[in-house]
């Protein structure tokens, strides 16, 4: 029979299980959507990956809450050039990205890309 001590360890173990999953699936989302910026530049996603920058949990109106995952990416144009992105998720959808293009800087508003039906 388990105890309670049994109980809540248990209980952690799992929490720390569906954590690990959901931040995979964010930086898989991540992935995805810097490939697609990239392709629309177009432009070549370097080593094939994301970089978890930064987790913000954020409180919204009506006492709603939300994750905030910020990711860092690679960019290259000619291939040999590497140009820095960065792209913020909330619930698995980009808000907000923004990639260091050489001719100036790529601003990408979330809400306008799903409006489009891109997303």
């Amino acid at each position: 029979m388990f105890n309670a001590q049994g109980i809540w360890l248990l209980a952690a173990l799992g929490g720390v299980v569906w954590g690990w999953m959901w931040l995979s699936r964010m930086r898989e989302r991540a992935l995805a959507e810097a490939k697609r910026l990239c392709a629309e530049l177009p432009a070549q996603c370097l080593d094939e990956s994301v970089v978890l920058t930064s987790l913000k949990p954020r409180a919204l109106l009506r006492g709603a809450q939300r994750i905030e995952t910020h990711y860092a990416f690679e960019f290259s144009l000619a291939g040999h050039d590497r140009y820095r992105g960065e792209l913020m998720l909330a619930r698995g959808r980009l808000q907000w990205a923004r990639l260091e293009h050489p001719e100036g800087t790529v601003y990408v508003d979330g809400a306008r890309v799903r409006a489009r039906g891109v997303h």
